[in-house]
């Protein structure tokens, strides 16, 4: 990923690992896998372990809604700024009678594939277990469950049909660059640390804050739920870290023995499954330092008790080129993991 010329660059001498020797043929390995494996399976039923394209997985939301309307809803919360739908699945029985709401979203960076295959995993838990898994029915009965699958839509697209590794939104150009990194432009501690103001970095955070259309879709749906919402789960790659509140200081909010302690239940369920190991810790305490993201704005700004940033597999042989076989273990794993702050916020709030 560095410039022919590092390697006559003093910065040679520097202390390296190689994770991945050949990124390029990777990411050309994968492509070509996957849409062999599309082409397959277009006329069969909907395939939860490849990498689907964005329009794929809203014309997939859409028929699960269809199929289980007693229990499932779209709701269009805007579209993305070249016009692509940014559509909320709600998955609930209704009772007549307020729920804790579960916030869960993915794919806010576009090259991370994996968080929004995992998100759909989750979807189809919730929908075709719900007659059949005593918990799920309870799970749906109990909570009220919103999920959106692609938070920045163009971004996603982009890494698909141009650059893999691409980040961030498609705004601009602001001084020759283009895009905006999500997961820095919200309206909490924007810009103070971790971020850039120079629009050519992939942690830019915009010009100002909430600067992005699709920021300003996910807070105009979520804040007038926020009262209900007890979960803010935003599903990321990679790093298997499970990242409590804050980022942009190592102090802890006043509640983190609360929102610590699920965590570590939760990802010890997780690693029950296939024996991944997950780090629960503040993203400033035990990753790097950072402003303006959306957990710490659900926490700071929406007040949402147990806001999490879960870094999925794996640990930087694949990185963001994570293998499509391992799309189902990872998503049993992390289903696990969920069901446990399911279970505490019934306890807690239901």
């Amino acid at each position: 990923m560095l410039p022919p010329d590092w390697l006559d660059s003093p910065l040679r001498r520097m202390k390296h690992e190689v994770m991945i020797d050949d990124v390029q043929r990777l990411i050309d390995t994968q492509a070509k896998g996957a849409e062999a494996k599309r082409n397959s399976v277009q006329s069969e039923n909907y395939n939860l372990t490849i990498y689907h394209r964005h329009k794929e997985i809203e014309d997939w939301i859409r028929s699960m809604a269809a199929e289980y309307p007693d229990i499932a809803s779209i709701h269009n919360i805007g579209t993305s700024l070249f016009g692509r739908p940014m559509n909320v699945i709600k998955i609930s029985k209704p009772n007549g009678r307020r729920k804790p709401i579960v916030w869960m979203d993915s794919g806010i960076h576009a090259r991370e594939w994996i968080s929004p295959a995992t998100n759909q995993y989750f979807i189809h838990q919730l929908l075709t277990k719900y007659a059949e898994d005593s918990q799920v029915q309870n799970f749906v009965d109990q909570i009220e469950w919103h999920i959106l699958p692609v938070v920045n839509p163009d971004g996603y697209e982009y890494s698909h049909t141009h650059n893999r590794m691409w980040r961030k939104s498609r705004s601009g150009p602001i001084d020759g660059c283009y895009g905006v990194d999500p997961n820095r432009n919200y309206d909490f501690k924007w810009m103070e640390i971790g971020a850039s103001s120079s629009s050519c970095m992939e942690n830019f955070a915009g010009p100002t804050p909430e600067s992005e259309i699709e920021t300003r879709n996910l807070r105009d749906y979520v804040l007038p739920l926020a009262k209900d919402m007890k979960a803010f789960i935003t599903i990321h790659s990679y790093s298997q870290l499970f990242l409590t509140p804050w980022g942009h200081t190592t102090e802890l909010p006043s509640d983190n023995d609360d929102v610590h302690g699920l965590g570590v239940k939760a990802t010890n369920a997780l690693t029950a499954v296939h024996g991944t190991e997950y780090e629960v810790g503040s993203d400033a305490n035990i990753l790097y330092m950072t402003s303006g993201t959306s957990r710490d704005w659900a926490k700071g700004v929406a007040k949402v008790k147990y806001t999490y940033t879960v870094e999925l597999r794996d640990t930087g042989e694949y990185g963001f080129l994570l293998p499509e076989e391992q799309i189902e273990p990872t998503s049993e794993e992390t289903w696990e993991a969920i069901k446990v702050i399911a279970s505490q916020i019934i306890s807690e709030f239901a």
